[in-house]
């Protein structure tokens, strides 16, 4: 949109300058300069002379080449780090960064590995601590644009849920943990 605007304001003046109109002249000052009378120019009302266009020369364009298009580099800007409070039982893969909190009981963390590796490390990782997978959902498209599976593993009487989704942007995976425990209720 501001392309186009610039380009109406730098046609605008050329378009008053070529207009059919007749062309009128500031009204010019017949004070007297240096002691003698200024002269006042009529407008004129000939037509202004063409000027010859160039003629477009034929000119050789360089082949492409195959040179690397550099990649986007992200710096990860927090170690997401081991353990995180409160969800001691869910390890965060090495290598997560830019880890927070997104409420009181989600904790999300980005690595640089595929949906699939990072779905591989908490599966064998959870399953290792004495948590069993009980559903694995595998979706094609995602709200980051790309593949996402959301796992769902229990232990007891506890429940963690782990989201991933692949980050396009920098072809990241972003992890998102959860842990429902049983509600505890007075007795």
């Amino acid at each position: 949109m501001r392309n186009r605007i610039f380009v109406v304001l730098l046609i605008l003046p050329l378009l008053q300058a070529c207009s059919s109109g007749t062309a009128s002249l500031p009204p010019t000052d017949s004070s007297q300069v240096g002691g003698e009378p200024s002269q006042t120019i009529p407008p004129s009302s000939a037509t202004p002379k063409p000027t010859n266009t160039p003629i477009p020369t034929s000119s050789t364009t360089p082949e492409p080449t195959n040179t690397p298009i550099p990649s986007a580099t992200v710096t990860p800007t927090l170690d997401a780090g081991n353990p995180i409070p409160g969800l001691e039982d869910i390890p965060t893969m090495p290598g997560a960064f830019n880890g927070e909190f997104v409420d009181d009981v989600t904790y999300t963390y980005a690595v640089f590995a595929t949906v699939e590796e990072v779905d591989t490390y908490y599966t064998e990782t959870m399953v290792s601590n004495g948590w069993s997978l009980s559903n694995r959902e595998v979706m094609e498209v995602s709200m980051f644009t790309g593949p996402a599976t959301i796992l769902e593993f229990q232990r007891d009487d506890q429940s963690a849920y782990i989201m991933l989704f692949h980050n396009a942007e920098d072809n990241s995976t972003i992890v998102f943990m959860s842990h429902a425990n049983p509600l505890q209720l007075p007795g």
